[in-house]
This record gives structure tokens, C-alpha cells and sequence, in this order.
């Protein structure tokens, strides 16, 4: 991870794989995994639950959110973009509910969201 080095820490960074932590003096960093597999499971979770028959933009934006909001104290003093890996399931079981919410608050008498 040469960009934590050539900005001297100052860089924010997440990639498709895992890195492993690196140091640069007293500051250990870790490098965010920033790919689909905290949206996913949650996005689909959520979406079967609600027995909804399509994802709106709306559900993908409420995933999002939660993904956004997700960070704990910990975490955030880290300076991490995501959350670390071992809360993927906490992680999935939030955007899943926020997903449901989004479902439901799409809910009109002509909503095409769920099936006859």
C-alpha cells in the first residue's frame, strides 16, 4: 500500500482485496476492503424479507446509509472508511432492516413493489 507512504498517512483507501495493516511511524494502518460484500448480503436479505419483487433505488441508496452509519467509536478513531470484517453479519442484519424500511415506506395502492 505505497499510497500511505508516498502521502505520508494522508490518503484515504479502499480496495476490491484485502490488504494487511501496514505502519508508518507510531500510525498503523488499515486498508478498507471496498467492495460489494457489505451491500450485498444485506441489500438481499432485506429485499426477501420485505417479499419484495424488484430493488428500488431507493432500497440500494438506504443500504448505502447504513453501510455509511455503520462505523462504531472504534473504528471511526482508526480512521477507517468501512467497518472491519468481523461484523459483516451485524453489518448485513442493519442495511437489511434499513432495506425493509425502504420497502415499506415505498408502499402506495399502485406500487408495483410486490406481486399481486
Amino acid at each position: 500500500m505505497s499510497c500511505a507512504y508516498r502521502t505520508n498517512g494522508k490518503v484515504i483507501f479502499a480496495s476490491g482485496s484485502p490488504y494487511k495493516p501496514i505502519s508508518r511511524g507510531e500510525k498503523t494502518f488499515e486498508p478498507g476492503q471496498g467492495n460489494n460484500m457489505y451491500i450485498f448480503p444485506g441489500l438481499g436479505l432485506g429485499a426477501l424479507l420485505a417479499k419484495a419483487n424488484r430493488v428500488t433505488d431507493s432500497m440500494v441508496e438506504q443500504a448505502s446509509v447504513a453501510l455509511a452509519g455503520s462505523l462504531d467509536a472504534d473504528e471511526r478513531a482508526a480512521g477507517l472508511v468501512y467497518p472491519r470484517l468481523d461484523r459483516i453479519r451485524e453489518i448485513s442484519a442493519s442495511i437489511a432492516l434499513a432495506v425493509v424500511r425502504a420497502a415499506q415506506n415505498a408502499v402506495r395502492p399502485s406500487s408495483e413493489l410486490w406481486d399481486s
